[in-house]
């Protein structure tokens, strides 16, 4: 059995319940000791400058785009830029241990969300999906490398990087000692998860199905680099297989010279997708999705060049649209006479507005003009996966620690 403070977790003889990517047993019984640091704490930052070091000096990672980046995100300059935000004469401490579940359809989430939770001050077990991904490897055996060094040491208590599969007691056990639970996820996974109580001081953080679209003035488009122009979509779109809240699934053209800026940026981006591998089944799914809202809807048009790039043409608008995603490659397309015909995709499930040509100043004149609920990026093309400390409309750092307010006599 494995035991935690008072709580006990029943393993299986053959340990075949709780796979650790880092750490093991004996230190995970001890992680209710773990003690709380404060944020941006000058050790960890230490750590994750020489973690990001590691990574790029692996040359598997060269193949894996988002792992590079995210070793470039973790860099010490970086995140001491970073911490500037949080230096406002309070002391900021962690709550204890963060116990973070995260998604199978974005591999590098995991290591995303293992910084937010060192960075303010935590300890960490964040259970990974049960699919196999290079990248999750890659990361999980530079951190295991560190952390057998000596000068890493103290941070064995504050990583544990876990697979286990539907086992509730597991899941039951480890949201009752955590002081966070962080679920990323669709909606179904955190009403899922919402069946395991946690303490009444613990904290919980959800990051919900969402969805996202791009305007693009047609006439600015056609002034500039297509292929770049091309390469930045890709990689908000298809690098991720449409999976990410932030990838953009509406396109919406304004300007005057549409057609002629609709035809050269998809014969760009087909271009673009010379060596994309198209999931299996992919192709059907793109053809139900389409059959079942010709069903509920009129004027609409599916125009398709091979299936991996699809595009349903809409005539008008309306709020639940985004519902009829699919991704890999499945975008809706509207033309607009006036910015504001985006009103109704401004509800509460939408998070990323990204842009080319357009005054993001106009976008944001729009959420405040008609007091939206959604919204809560808006970001040029091409930039709507870059990481942050800030996700969902949250301050993460914030959310994962704790104030200390301190008061002198007057």
């Amino acid at each position: 059995m494995l035991k935690l403070g008072g709580v006990v977790i029943p393993m299986r003889p053959e340990n075949k319940d709780l796979c650790f990517l880092v750490g093991n047993q004996e230190l995970f019984c001890k992680i209710q000791e773990v003690k709380a640091l404060e944020v941006f704490h000058p050790n960890i930052l230490m750590f994750l400058e020489t973690l990001s070091s590691k990574l790029l000096k692996d040359a598997t990672i060269r193949q894996y785009s988002d792992v590079v980046a995210f070793a470039f995100w973790i860099r010490k300059k970086n995140l001491e830029h970073l911490s500037e935000t949080y230096k406002n004469g309070f002391l900021r401490m962690g709550r204890g241990i963060v116990f973070h579940i995260t998604p199978a359809n974005i591999p590098i989430q995991f290591a995303i969300s293992l910084i937010y939770g060192l960075l303010s001050g935590n300890g960490n077990i964040v259970r990974v999906s049960e699919r196999s991904f290079e990248e999750v490897d890659v990361i999980c055996r530079a951190i295991r490398e560190l952390l057998e060094e000596e000068r890493f040491a103290y941070l064995r208590d504050y990583i544990y990087i876990i697979r286990y599969g539907h086992e509730k007691e597991i899941t039951r056990q480890l949201s009752e000692i955590c002081d966070v639970r962080v679920v990323w996820g669709g909606n179904a996974t955190i009403q899922y998860i919402r069946q395991f109580p946690i303490s009444p001081r613990a904290v919980e953080i959800c990051f919900a199905d969402r969805d996202s679209f791009c305007i693009i003035d047609s006439d600015r488009y056609l002034q500039g680099n297509y292929q770049v122009l091309a390469k930045d979509f890709y990689h908000d779109t298809y690098y991720v297989d449409q999976n990410a809240c932030s990838s953009p699934h509406l396109i919406i053209w304004t300007g005057k010279e549409v057609e002629k800026a609709k035809q050269i940026f998809w014969t760009m981006l087909k271009e673009e997708l010379a060596d994309y591998q198209l999931p299996p089944l992919a192709g059907s799914e793109k053809l139900l999705r389409f059959c079942m809202l010709a069903a509920r809807e009129k004027d609409l048009s599916y125009v398709t060049d091979g299936m991996e790039l699809v595009r349903v043409e809409i005539e008008y608008i309306w709020g639940d649209l985004l519902d009829y995603k699919v991704g890999m490659g499945y975008f809706f397309e509207y033309t607009a006479n006036e910015l504001e015909e985006i009103v109704p995709l401004l509800r509460k499930p939408c998070q990323t507005v990204s842009y080319y040509g357009v005054n993001p100043e106009h976008i944001k004149n729009i959420i405040q003009k008609y007091g939206v609920r959604g919204v809560d990026r808006i970001v040029p093309m091409g930039h709507t996966q870059e990481l942050s400390l800030e996700w969902d409309g949250i301050d993460v750092i914030e959310s994962l620690s704790r104030k200390v307010n301190i008061s002198f006599p007057l």
